[in-house]
C-alpha cells in the first residue's frame, strides 16, 4: 500500500487527509487512516493481531499469551560436592517457531550456583546467574526473565532449547530440581 493525501476545503486552503491506497474487488480506493499518532511522523500505532516487534508501536486487539505453554520438571539426585549438571528441556518440535523461557522454579537441598542458558546444538548462551542457599536459607526461588524477550531461541535444526546448569557449592551432595516454564510463538 502506498501512502497519500487527500485535500479538504475547509478553510479554503485545504486541509490534508491521511490515508493509503489499496485494492478492493480489483478497484483502487482511498482509505482514511485511523492511527494514534505520537510526536513524531514514524510515532504511529498500528493495530496488530500479533505480537509487536520490540522497537514498534503497536496495540493488540487480541491477548497474544502463550501459543502452546510448556511445563518440564527436571532434577538431579546426589550432585557431587563442586559438581554441575545440565538440566536440559525438550528440543523444540514446531518448524519455524520462536522459543520464550517465561519462567524458572529453582530448588535445591544445599548452596547452589544456576546459569540460566539457551542451547542451539553445541552452543551454550548464559542468560543469567542466580544463587539459592539450600534447605536452611533458601532453598528454592522463582526466576522471571526481565522482559518476554529476554530469553528466546528460534527453532531451527530441532536441537535448540533451554538448559539449566546447577554447581554444587555446600561440602555435601545436592538434590537439585529445575521447573521450566517456556512458550512457542
Amino acid at each position: 500500500m502506498s501512502d497519500g493525501v487527500i485535500g479538504l476545503p475547509v478553510d479554503g486552503v485545504g486541509k490534508k487527509l491521511d490515508t493509503e491506497s489499496l485494492d478492493v474487488g480489483g478497484t483502487t480506493v482511498q482509505r482514511e487512516r485511523i492511527i494514534l499518532a505520537g510526536l513524531t511522523d514514524t510515532a504511529l500505532a498500528y493495530v496488530l493481531a500479533t505480537d509487536p516487534a520490540a522497537a514498534a508501536f503497536a496495540l493488540p486487539v487480541r491477548p497474544t499469551g502463550p501459543v502452546a505453554p510448556v511445563l518440564e520438571r527436571l532434577s538431579s539426585t546426589d550432585l557431587a560436592v563442586g559438581g554441575s549438571a545440565d538440566l536440559d528441556g525438550t528440543t523444540f518440535v514446531s518448524s519455524g517457531l520462536t522459543g520464550k523461557l517465561v519462567a524458572v522454579t529453582l530448588a535445591s537441598s544445599v548452596a547452589c550456583k544456576w546459569d540460566i542458558k539457551t542451547l542451539d546444538g553445541a552452543i551454550e548462551v548464559t542468560k543469567d546467574t542466580v544463587y539459592t542457599s539450600g534447605l536452611w536459607g533458601t532453598p528454592s526461588m522463582l526466576w522471571t526473565p526481565p522482559h518476554k524477550e529476554f530469553v528466546t531461541i528460534d527453532h531451527a535444526t530441532g536441537d535448540e532449547g533451554f538448559r539449566v546448569t546447577a554447581e554444587n557449592l555446600d561440602v555435601v551432595a545436592a538434590d537439585v530440581r529445575v521447573t521450566l516454564y517456556w512458550d512457542e510463538a
